[in-house]
């Protein structure tokens, strides 16, 4: 037993409510809208922890079986949990038939399998299936989340989100990658898809390390792939260290939004912040989600004020500007204007639709003072 299952780090437990937070909100919007959906986990691991907490796959099926809205899924599901490791595989399938029956889940169209191989086997096969029959991948979740280096090739990544409807979320275990780059520069080379990562090399500051191959890693995936929003989020160990990144990509601006909702969710005993990617450019200095609201609030309308000083914009314009280009949420946004409206002297000035007099309404606009 002990070969097969640990315990549960508190830093993997933000990873996990990650996954909990968009998966409870996944499933509804993709099952209602489409025939089938798929949620694939490429490094499923054993499932349980020693500790008793469930791991990824158990926590996709909870949800998933156990949703309210599960009664208008109007998909069928399937659930691919890829293990390489034969042992935990097993494992695995047993503690899901023990837990999730799948004679009881076929008869409300949710199918999972347990597929004893490595997520580049299973993955390039299947792909490469697809293409010989002119098939689309249905809209998929793929959660990415390895050991290490080996067996995610950024190509095989690419190939996956080349699909329209299919988002990764990948773990890109950067405490890994930052340790073992020098030493196994193959494995290096095909996780990031050029050998550009070597000028990290030359690097010693360790905040330049970081930023550079996160921002590699992550701009490598955008060009592969043409997806509209890649973002990632920084987690940490109890010593302040950068453990992983979380990288999400989706060509859905619902998606982005739902992930962010999902990172804003974390547990406190997690360690999570918003990478310096995410935030480089419109915002100064370092996120934490456990400061108060007005502290949110009060950043939010000082970075609006300077963004769009002597312009005006409709409020779907600057939501949108806060979804894909700040790491704050929709729910910030209202609240950062009626700072600036309340200013003295005023710093924006509200135009709000024929019959509305109070609030930020859909089609009102914001002129902001030079």
């Amino acid at each position: 037993m002990d070969t097969l299952i640990w315990p549960l780090e508190e830093h993997s437990k933000a990873k996990h409510t990650v996954l909990r937070e968009y998966l409870k909100a996944w499933f509804p919007i993709l099952g209602q809208k489409f025939k089938r959906i798929v949620y694939i986990d490429g490094f499923a691991g054993p499932g349980l922890y020693s500790t008793g907490e469930e791991g990824s796959p158990l926590i996709a099926l909870r949800i998933v079986s156990e949703h309210v809205l599960r009664h208008k899924f109007r998909a069928e599901i399937r659930m691919l949990f890829i293990e390489s490791d034969t042992e935990r595989a097993t494992f695995l399938q047993k503690l899901c038939e023990e837990r999730f029956p799948s004679s009881s889940l076929k008869s409300s169209g949710i199918h999972y399998s347990v597929i004893p191989s490595s997520f580049e086997e299973v993955m390039e096969t299947v792909l490469s299936e697809l293409e010989k029959q002119q098939q689309t991948l249905a809209p998929s979740f793929v959660f990415v989340d390895p050991f290490g280096l080996s067996g995610v090739p950024l190509q095989l990544i690419a190939k996956i989100l080349r699909y329209p409807s299919c988002e990764v979320l990948f773990n890109f275990m950067y405490d890994a990658v930052n340790r073992w780059c020098e030493t196994h520069e193959n494995k290096t080379t095909l996780l990031f898809g050029t050998d550009e990562w070597k000028k990290v090399l030359s690097l010693t500051c360790p905040q330049e390390r970081k930023q550079f191959l996160t921002n590699l890693y992550v701009s490598q995936l955008q060009k592969a792939t043409g997806h509209r929003y890649v973002r990632s989020f920084e987690i940490k160990d109890k010593n302040n260290r950068t453990k992983y990144f979380l990288i999400f990509s989706t060509n859905r601006i619902e998606g982005l939004k739902e992930m962010k909702n999902a990172m804003w969710k974390v547990d406190e005993t997690g360690y999570f912040r918003f990478s310096a990617f995410e935030t480089s450019k419109h915002h100064a200095g370092q996120l934490s989600i456990f400061d108060p609201d007005d502290i949110h609030r009060n950043n939010l309308a000082f970075l609006l004020e300077r963004k769009f000083r002597g312009q005006k914009l409709s409020i779907e314009q600057i939501e949108h500007f806060v979804i894909c280009e700040t790491p704050y949420l929709q729910r910030h946004v209202r609240p950062a204007l009626t700072i600036l409206a309340g200013s003295q002297p005023p710093k924006i000035s509200v135009e709000r639709p024929p019959g509305k007099n109070r609030g930020f309404p859909e089609g009102t606009f914001i002129s902001f003072a030079d």
